[in-house]
């Protein structure tokens, strides 16, 4: 009992010394075992940059990580793939980072020393810091005869993001796509977000879930699901919002891949409608667009279908700052200074940067009154809301608001507000 403890300390004081990690480069499959090897005889914070596609047909492989010697390091696959996985790719993290793996295909089963947990990336995690799973694809398939089985982590601490599940899962209790159990108590939670599963099978004795097969805490969002198992949870208790059962068919339509880049400012995932059965983090295939007569702020008029070929969406009918049509304010309404600082001189204006602001448009913008301004009868909004605080400046030059009938800011987040004269 002694030594375990002494080595939890020192697997714990490697990852928290700020000693440079080394890196290494791994290629082949000896190469991942012997990085294997290093983790596991203390270089828990070593860090690995895939540089091949490497296939396992040959090898038995040893998990990342033991209960010794948590991995606290970080494995960028820069997107190769790792076939024949046959057994888990890490066994036991704990500040550890994983992006950019595609396990293409493996047959995984139990591994005594980790169980009851078993997971295609890992068995299990620590509670000394979160660990995150990114831009990675788990195509293997896991039978196991015990609980806390998963295609991503048995037992979750941490976040699973832009990720996918394509394989297939057996176990007795406790069964998931992403998660098999969580911890169960704040502050160790664990969150998935933008991710889909697309099986044929998950099955499980108890606490079955397409998505998380016992949750206690955490939260799930934004997950889209194409399985026979039309259960998300085996037990839910979280705050889970944005889980859609989807048809293979929808999968293939490129509607997925749209909807999981949300608003479309950072593409993750790409689709070649026609030809890829569902979304793909290879960015050598295609952008998947909203198809169709559109609006000027770009979303769909009647029908939504989707195509790799973007819509004609039309100019902005501007008027008084705004569009008539969609609302969007006109950044170039006001006239700005050589600082970047819209110059309100009139109530007009005043008003018009409120709405902007609380429009999401200008959240950072900033604003210096030229004159001083009477609110008269016109009732003010209040600069910044709940969902769109203000974090920009106003700055009053020392003009006056004169009858101001609502508060000038409503909610304002690292904000600067000075020289301003509210008689």
């Amino acid at each position: 009992m002694r030594k375990h403890f002494s080595l939890l300390l020192a697997a714990f004081a490697t990852c928290l010394s700020g000693w440079a990690a080394t890196t290494y480069e791994i290629g082949s499959a000896s190469d991942l075992e012997a990085f294997a090897a290093k983790v596991n005889a203390g270089e828990t914070d070593a860090c690995a940059v895939l540089t091949a596609d490497i296939d396992l047909a040959d090898v038995t492989h040893t998990p990342i990580g033991t209960a010794d010697w948590m991995f606290c390091g970080t494995i960028d696959g820069q997107y190769h793939t790792i076939s024949n996985l046959n057994n888990m790719l890490c066994g036991t993290i704990d500040g550890a980072t994983l992006t950019k793996i595609i396990v293409a295909s493996g047959e995984i089963k139990d591994n005594t020393e980790y169980a009851p947990h078993t997971g295609v990336f890992a068995g299990t995690c620590g509670t000394t810091k979160p660990n995150t799973i990114s831009y990675c694809i788990s195509g293997a398939n896991v039978v196991t005869s015990t609980g806390d089985t998963s295609g991503f982590v048995g037992k979750m601490y941490g976040t699973i993001e832009n990720c996918a599940f394509t394989g297939t899962l057996k176990a007795v209790t406790s069964t998931g796509a992403f998660i098999g159990s969580d911890y169960g108590a704040a502050p160790l939670n664990a969150t998935v977000k933008n991710c889909f599963v697309l099986s044929n099978s998950i099955q499980s004795d108890a606490y079955l879930g397409a998505i998380c097969g016992w949750q206690d805490s955490g939260s799930f969002d934004n997950i889209f699901v194409c399985c026979p198992t039309h259960v998300n949870f085996g037990r839910e208790s979280g705050t889970n919002t944005n889980l859609f059962s989807v048809s293979a068919d929808q999968m293939a339509s490129g509607e997925v891949a749209f909807r999981l880049n949300g608003d479309q400012s950072n593409i993750v995932w790409y689709q070649n409608i026609g030809e890829d059965p569902m979304p793909t983090l290879d960015s050598t295939h295609k952008q998947v667009y909203a198809a169709g007569e559109m609006r000027c702020d770009g979303t769909p008029l009647g029908t939504i279908e989707y195509s790799n070929t973007p819509s004609t969406i039309p100019a902005h009918e501007f008027e008084e700052g705004f569009c008539t049509v969609c609302g969007q304010a006109q950044v170039d309404y006001c006239e700005m200074d050589a600082d970047g600082y819209y110059l309100i001189g009139d109530l007009a204006r005043l008003e018009w940067f409120a709405k902007a602001v609380n429009a999401g448009t200008l959240k950072n913008g900033k604003m210096k009154l030229t004159a001083d301004i009477d609110f008269g009868d016109v009732e003010h909004t209040p600069i910044g809301t709940p969902s769109k605080m203000f974090s920009g400046i106003i700055d009053g030059q020392f003009h006056k608001l004169s009858n101001l009938n609502n508060m000038l800011c409503g909610t304002i987040d690292g904000a600067t507000l000075t020289r301003i004269i509210v008689e």
